[in-house]
């Protein structure tokens, strides 16, 4: 049996939004529930998935902020200024995006 993700249960990529998975499960909570004729289990277990999907969205919402204050180079804003000689220039942090330090 394979596991499945709740954004996967919903339809829904790695890049969905909170707002995406609010969509998404009311459109499937006015066909799945009991009072429109479907199964109190099948409602009860789609709504531990729209629980479950918000929190992996947490989840992954704050990891990507607490990686992201890590960085020693950009201090989180994925940019830093580089120059060569008379100019500077604004380019990728090369440490948020794992290519090792500025030389």
């Amino acid at each position: 049996m394979t596991d499945y993700t709740a954004l996967e249960i919903l339809s829904l990529g790695t890049s969905a939004t909170v707002e995406d998975v609010k969509q998404a499960y009311k459109k499937l909570s006015h066909i799945m529930h009991p009072d429109k004729g479907g199964d109190i289990e099948e409602f009860k277990h789609l709504q531990k998935v729209y629980k479950n999907a918000l929190d992996e969205l947490r989840i992954r919402d704050a990891d990507n902020k607490f990686a992201i204050s890590l960085c020693s180079q950009c201090d989180g804003s994925g940019k830093v200024k580089v120059t060569r000689g008379a100019s500077t220039m604004s380019k990728m942090c090369p440490v948020c995006f794992g290519l090792g330090e500025i030389k």
